[in-house]
């Protein structure tokens, strides 16, 4: 029998907890996480969740200056989670927001 990897294994484990310490422990993530908390509110607008994307598109782009060279790494992982918010909207069935989003200035 080959053994269950780590990915299944915690799945697993997930499953098997309840929704209230489920709820504690992905909040608790998001606090730190401005995507992922993005991401969460998009989710539960019940619509496409436009505004939330654009706020969070806003928010990670946005650059008062200049990008100082040893926080650019940071900045471009900023910039790629949320613009992976565009391919939720996409995978979702919202492509014209997408697009809009996408070309907003």
């Amino acid at each position: 029998m080959a053994s269950v990897s780590g990915d299944q294994k915690l799945r697993d484990f997930l499953l098997a907890q309840s929704p209230v310490w489920l709820t504690e422990r992905l909040l608790s993530a998001a606090a730190g996480d401005p995507a992922l908390l993005a991401g969460l509110q998009v989710a539960a607008s019940g619509s496409d969740g436009a505004q939330v994307v654009r706020r969070e598109l806003d928010r990670a782009i946005w650059v008062d200056e200049y990008v100082e060279w040893d926080e650019a790494a940071t900045y471009v992982h900023r910039v790629d989670r949320a613009l992976e918010l565009l391919a939720d909207l996409i995978r979702d069935g919202h492509p014209d927001q997408a697009v809009e989003l996408a070309e907003h200035p």
